[in-house]
């Protein structure tokens, strides 16, 4: 019951991330996904994770939010540093 309330708790914030992002509002949206970033890595949801942050790290460098593209660039890192099944195809964008 707790895996389904936090994978439904995870959906709302997607949500409000998505919001966020569309009305500009950067630095809300990069707390958001530093938030999500928490929650991912402890239940172990890493491939999730690496997409959701490879995601974001695009989408903040291509709206010249370089400083929060480079910290989701790193989580990024870090996501694949602590997931034990590194394969090839994580590299392509």
């Amino acid at each position: 019951m707790a895996s389904i309330r936090g994978t439904q708790g995870s959906g709302r914030l997607l949500v409000k991330l998505h919001k966020l992002i569309n009305n500009g509002e950067y630095y809300e949206a990069h707390q958001l996904y530093r938030t999500l970033n928490f929650r991912y890595s402890n239940s172990g949801k890493f491939a999730e994770l690496r997409k959701l942050l490879l995601e974001g790290a695009n989408l903040f460098l291509g709206r010249d939010q370089h400083n929060s593209g480079a910290d989701l660039a790193l989580m990024y890192l870090d996501a694949l540093n602590k997931d034990t099944k590194i394969t090839e195809g994580m590299f392509s964008i």
